[in-house]
């Protein structure tokens, strides 16, 4: 068994596609979820899936994995979720 510090760079894409509440010039609000650990960060991997699941009118951002650690410190999520479909009950109103 290894121990250590995982090192998303090593794991994930270079970039991460999260869909937002509102986007703007200057700032975004990322979508998160409540799960069991607490606020969840939404995220894809690629743009296609992102919009299979919220749909193609659903305002996001692209951002690089080497972001992640300073987003969860403003933003304190517990989990990151990956590539996560939702229903459709909670995509964003188009």
């Amino acid at each position: 068994m290894t121990t250590g510090t995982l090192d998303v760079r090593r794991v994930l894409p270079p970039y991460l596609y999260l869909p937002c509440r509102q986007v703007a010039a200057d700032s975004f609000d990322p979508e998160l979820r409540e799960v069991e650990a607490g606020p969840g960060l939404v995220a894809y991997t690629a743009l296609d899936r992102l919009r299979r699941a919220w749909g193609h009118d659903q305002p996001w951002v692209v951002v690089p994995i080497t972001l992640v650690k300073e987003l969860q410190e403003s933003l304190h999520f517990a989990a990151l979720l990956l590539d996560d479909g939702l229903p459709d009950g909670e995509r964003a109103l188009e």
